[in-house]
Formats: structure tokens, C-alpha cells, sequence
């Protein structure tokens, strides 16, 4: 069957703090639940890439309800930096190939509209 599939989108890791640093929406799920014989769905996403090193695999990161606090740690070098790092840091440690990030404009802007 997973000859069909070539990209794999992990459902949305979910937090992007307001200092830019992702977080782990359910950490139970993710790292620590028995899956597939490993620990956690994104160890098991990591061994299917290994029988399938052809599938691409990215973790998807804000969405509708995610996507918040993206303005905020956006305008600031700090926030963009700690969210390149932390990204790099979830793609380097659980065989990602990238991320899918969504961000939605909020209802109303946090941030000052020039004139």
C-alpha cells in the first residue's frame, strides 16, 4: 500500500511558542506510545522512511489554530532564529526530510499597519 504514497505530512506538531521554539502538542503520542514497535509515531515515521528512503516525510507546524503566534515571534530576529534552529532540531532528530509550515493571518493583526 505505501507504494502509492510519496509524502508523508505528521500532523501538526502544533505549538509554536511566542519566543519561536516548537513544542510537542502531544507528547505522548509523538515520543513516548508504542507504534509499530517503536516509541512514539515520529520513531515509527523515521522507520518507515528507513524501508522507504524514497518517502518524504515533513512535519507540519501551525494551521489554523497554530498559527497564532506566528506574527509574534516573526518580527523579531530572536523568534525567526529560535524557530530555524528548533525546526532543524525536530528534522534532524526524528529523519525529517522539512517542514510544512501554514500560518493563517489572524483575525486581527497584532501588529501595527504602517499608514
Amino acid at each position: 500500500m505505501t507504494s502509492y504514497i510519496n509524502a508523508i505530512y505528521y500532523p501538526p506538531l502544533g505549538r509554536v511558542n511566542d519566543d519561536g521554539t516548537l513544542g510537542l502538542l502531544d507528547k505522548h503520542a509523538d515520543t513516548e506510545r508504542e507504534v509499530d514497535g517503536e516509541k512514539g509515531c515520529l520513531a515509527a515515521l523515521a522507520k518507515l522512511k528507513l524501508q522507504k528512503p524514497n518517502l518524504k516525510t515533513l512535519l507540519s507546524v501551525g494551521g489554523g489554530s497554530g498559527s497564532a503566534n506566528f506574527p509574534i515571534f516573526a518580527a523579531t530576529s530572536t523568534g525567526r532564529e529560535n524557530f530555524a534552529r528548533t525546526s532543524r532540531e525536530f528534522i534532524d532528530r526524528f529523519s525529517l526530510d522539512g517542514i510544512d509550515g501554514t500560518s493563517y493571518p489572524p483575525k486581527q493583526s497584532t501588529l501595527k499597519q504602517k499608514p
